[in-house]
């Protein structure tokens, strides 16, 4: 037993760590690339001049700087996490349907029930995701615009005026976000009892068959794991419905500013 597990740890150990490095690769090359197409169209035309003057979006400088980075750091993470849920489906749910048929019915049924839930919820985060980051990117602004301006501000002893502003900045940011828990919130209730749920429903519609004489009690172990196992991959939205519509949020942000320059 000692040496497989030194076997596997062996061979493990470097696979894992070139998989992390590799994908942090990726990210990192994708935006460098994309960084360098966006600031080429934000000062080709004096595109950075007009955004500027007619305020048709807001905060560029995050949009290239924070948002580019959470796009290609997390499009890398869902599609390797797609990847990895495709797998998981085409080995566990062959498994699944040759044990129980119900089963494998009610998982589906159960997994788009529960992905629809999660969109309503979404649509919601979404806004309040891209207000968050607008909100953020103005109070920063506002902190930028003192450290900029330190001198004149000291010189025409403004800031009360400064501190005013800020402060109005801030109380947006934090508005927002309590919006954003709450609502994060309600999405943690449905999500926790979608997950617990899993426990007990494949015990509960196996029950009858294994009553029966149906199936033995070791293949209830082994469709609860399968049952698991494709279940997280087909709800992929449930799961991650918080980071997807973080992201969803930074995809609209990037999409504003394409549509601006071009």
């Amino acid at each position: 037993f000692l040496f497989v597990y030194a076997g596997v740890f062996i061979v493990g150990t470097p696979i894992v760590v070139v998989y992390t490095y590799t994908r942090q690769k990726l990210g990192l090359y994708w935006r460098e690339w994309m960084t360098s197409k966006f600031l080429d169209n934000y000062l080709q035309n004096r595109s950075y001049y007009q955004i500027n003057s007619e305020g048709k979006i807001d905060n560029p400088d995050q949009r290239m700087a924070e948002d580019i980075k959470s796009f290609t750091r997390q499009s890398l993470f869902f599609l390797l996490t797609i990847l990895n849920s495709v797998i998981d489906v085409i080995s566990f749910t062959g498994i699944l349907w040759s044990i129980s048929v119900p089963l494998s019915i009610f998982l589906i049924f159960y997994a788009v029930l529960g992905t629809l839930v999660a969109v309503f919820f979404g649509r919601k985060l979404i806004t309040l995701n891209f207000n968050q980051l607008r909100r953020e990117a103005d109070f920063r602004y506002g902190l930028v615009h003192i450290r900029d301006n330190a001198e004149s501000i000291a010189f025409y002893q403004g800031e009360e005026q400064e501190s005013l502003q800020l402060k109005q900045r801030f109380a947006q940011v934090f508005n927002n976000f309590n919006l954003l828990i709450g609502w994060q919130r309600n999405v943690d209730y449905f999500t926790t009892g979608y997950r617990y749920a899993v426990i007990i429903l494949p015990s509960l519609i196996m029950a009858p068959i294994y009553f029966a004489g149906e199936i033995k009690y070791g293949d209830i172990t082994q469709a609860g794991f399968a049952f698991s196992q494709v279940l997280g991959a087909f709800s992929l939205v449930v799961s991650q419905i918080d980071n997807l519509t973080a992201f969803a949020a930074g995809i609209n942000r990037l999409a504003k500013f394409r549509d601006t320059l071009e």
